[in-house]
């Protein structure tokens, strides 16, 4: 995975040589698990899911101050600081873990 660094577009590694597949135009800010690609709409700070499968993008969440990936789950912490929340894997369906979090 990599994005283009006036933020114009994500592509996925093909695994053939140098190949590269573009999988969304313009993104503000992109996250990884090591089997998940997860992106943030440019315009609204939305957090969306890539599906390989299907070659789409869903959306799983609002906006937050930002993000974080690991192998099997992701957090996100909410735009005004107020908690940490980890994502159930449903659509739209986030869980309270912790927080305040210090801007």
């Amino acid at each position: 995975m990599r994005g283009a660094r006036d933020r114009g577009r994500v592509a996925l590694y093909t695994g053939a040589g140098d190949g590269w597949t573009q999988v969304r135009g313009a993104t503000d800010r992109v996250f990884t698990s090591r089997t998940t690609l997860y992106a943030t709409d440019l315009t609204t700070g939305d957090i969306e899911q890539y599906d390989r499968g299907r070659g789409t993008w869903t959306r799983i969440g609002g906006p937050g101050a930002t993000f974080a990936a690991t192998d099997d789950h992701l957090y996100g912490v909410s735009p005004d600081h107020s908690g940490v929340f980890e994502y159930t894997g449903a659509n739209g369906a986030w869980t309270e873990i912790g927080g305040p979090v210090a801007p």
